[in-house]
């Protein structure tokens, strides 16, 4: 695995008091995953963020921001990675960053983050962030972020957030946000949008399309 050395973060525009520390701490260089454990075991926080953020924009280096499990399996990774996991596992990234899961699997991300499930999955994203989910699935997004969710999902999103879900499928999103649900009419594909006013629509309510109308839905 390619190491990051003193001459990569010069490359990278490392600042002096980061530098010193890693080359005195690295003396003959660290991967990522290395260099970011030791980063936050002594609270550089901020150091390890930016590792991650360089190492995701460098070809070179890129590989080591993508952590990938098999089936069912877990894959972790910090602020800017991306992690991936197969049919039912579970992937986490932190802020900025990436995380895809398969079928029924959970895909979670934070501010600012793309989180995307397959078929049955559950996507969640924080704030400004993107989830995805396929059919059947469920996304969650935070305030002024994006959920998506395929035929028969599930799309909530946050304040001033917005929400779409295929046929069939329910939305919901918080003040100031929008919902658009998908649904045939005269065998014609056709969308539904509308905005979460407070008055029309309610705020963090579940809708569904019914005769090309939103109608709440009733839980059971």
């Amino acid at each position: 695995m390619k190491k990051i050395t003193r001459k990569t973060l010069k490359k990278w525009g490392a600042c002096e008091n980061g530098y010193k520390y890693f080359i005195k701490t690295f003396p003959k260089g660290a991967d990522l995953k290395t260099a970011s454990e030791k980063l936050i075991e002594e609270e550089h926080i901020s150091w390890s963020e930016w590792l991650w953020e360089k190492c995701s924009r460098d070809n070179e280096y890129i590989n080591q921001t993508i952590i990938a499990v098999g089936d069912y399996g877990t894959a972790i990774a910090g602020d800017f990675g991306t992690a991936r996991a197969g049919d039912r596992g579970t992937a986490r990234a932190g802020d900025r960053g990436t995380a895809k899961a398969g079928d029924y699997g959970t895909a979670k991300a934070g501010y600012f983050g793309t989180a995307r499930a397959g078929d049955r999955g559950t996507a969640r994203a924080g704030d400004r962030g993107t989830a995805k989910a396929g059919d059947y699935g469920t996304a969650k997004a935070g305030d002024y972020g994006t959920a998506v969710a395929g035929y028969f999902g599930t799309a909530v999103a946050g304040y001033f957030g917005t929400a779409k879900a295929g046929d069939y499928g329910t939305a919901s999103a918080g003040k100031g946000g929008v919902i658009s649900i998908d649904y045939y009419t005269d065998k014609k594909l056709t969308k539904k949008v509308g905005v979460i006013d407070g008055v029309n629509l309610l705020p963090n309510t579940l809708y569904q399309v019914v005769k090309g109308e939103f109608k709440q839905v009733v839980e059971e």
